[in-house]
């Protein structure tokens, strides 16, 4: 079970030179602990780790998410895969831009080569003047969509009137990827950031509409702040209820099926564009730089009111540098082949290239 953790501690030996005391510690206490991380799905218990990622509190009670290293624990025991007796096939989209042209032969190609067995029909929603040169770098299978054909004149003059400049694209993504969902499949829609590359097949959808979801290790407060305002002010049904997990949903890709959607947004006699309308007034960028996300609202929705239809797998992702250098072959890995990124990464399920990250 440990034997790598050997040979890294035995490295570690060689290189403790390089090293403080309190730095060497450190470093040993990080090495078991992914060590004990790796280790813990065998005891299988991902059902007791699915109820407690799931338990919820009333917002009345003061609730603080779980601890760094207990949600790391926790997703840890969580089952690696969906397998649902019947499986239910749903699109694939990415919405994105130009803006990471370099990145969509990797993001596109990887859906297709990874998740054949899950996915049918897949689309890329892109502004219209760009898609002439997406079209250029993204596989013929994909469909495109122009922004302007999903999103509604008066949703697109709130979000140009009211948020800063530099977020408006961001926000305009997020409601993008909510009506590709709702409108693409009746089943459900695999939605994907450009910048992450899925490296291995996953089920996403049993005919009984279970679906996989994922859990992330972070945790940002004014996400969970903003459901609550939206859910607090929108017309929800009386058996609808707002509870405050101890976990996030932020994973850059999530399946969201439509008439989960329908019941978030489109509640009582509220039309879905005015549900997402007041999503949008909820947004309060006084109180954060990153104040709402699509992948949290979804997922804490999806998990609070429908539990039964939920099955929980590890996230397993790693978010890396877009320059960093692959080990095998030295490419930078915005210049590697899927299947050279597959063989540097293949211990997790994807990778996200996030341009936040510093080399």
């Amino acid at each position: 079970m440990f034997t790598s953790l050997a040979s890294d501690l035995s490295t570690l030996k060689d290189e403790s030179a390089n090293y403080s005391q309190k730095g060497l510690k450190m470093r040993i206490k990080h090495l078991i602990w992914g060590e004990i991380l790796k280790s813990v799905s065998r005891l299988r218990v991902d059902q007791w780790a699915q109820s407690r990622v799931l338990s919820t509190k009333p917002l009345q009670m003061s609730t603080k998410p779980f601890s760094y290293h207990r949600r790391e624990f926790l997703e840890s025991c969580l089952s690696k895969e969906f397998n649902p007796q019947k499986i239910r096939k749903v699109s694939a989209c990415i919405v994105s831009s130009i803006q990471e042209i370099d990145l969509l032969p990797l993001s596109t190609g990887a859906i297709l080569d990874t998740q054949e067995t899950s996915t049918e029909g897949y689309f890329f929603v892109a502004p219209r003047d760009q898609m002439e040169q997406i079209r250029r770098v993204i596989p013929s299978e994909y469909q495109l969509i122009a922004d302007e054909e999903l999103l509604a004149t008066k949703l697109q003059k709130y979000i140009d009137g009211t948020f800063p400049k530099w977020r408006r694209g961001w926000i305009k993504q997020q409601i993008l990827k909510i009506l590709a969902a709702q409108r693409l499949n009746p089943y459900g829609t695999l939605l994907v950031d450009a910048d992450t590359i899925l490296l291995k097949p996953q089920i996403w959808l049993s005919t009984e509409g279970k679906q996989n979801l994922q859990t992330s290790i972070e945790y940002h407060l004014p996400y969970q702040e903003h459901y609550e305002r939206f859910m607090t002010i929108h017309s929800h049904e009386a058996d609808l209820m707002t509870c405050r997990p101890q976990i996030s949903f932020v994973t850059h890709h999530q399946l969201m099926q439509p008439d989960i959607l329908s019941s978030l947004f489109g509640a009582g006699d509220e039309s879905f564009e005015a549900g997402l309308e007041s999503w949008l007034k909820c947004i309060d960028f006084s109180r954060s730089d990153s104040p709402a996300c699509e992948w949290h609202t979804y997922g804490t929705f999806l998990a609070t009111n429908f539990p039964t239809r939920v099955h929980l797998t590890q996230w397993r992702n790693i978010g890396i540098s877009r320059n960093a250098i692959l080990e095998r072959g030295g490419k930078q890995i915005m210049n590697a082949s899927l299947n050279e990124v597959m063989a540097e990464h293949n211990e997790v399920n994807s990778v996200s290239l996030h341009h936040y990250i510093n080399p």
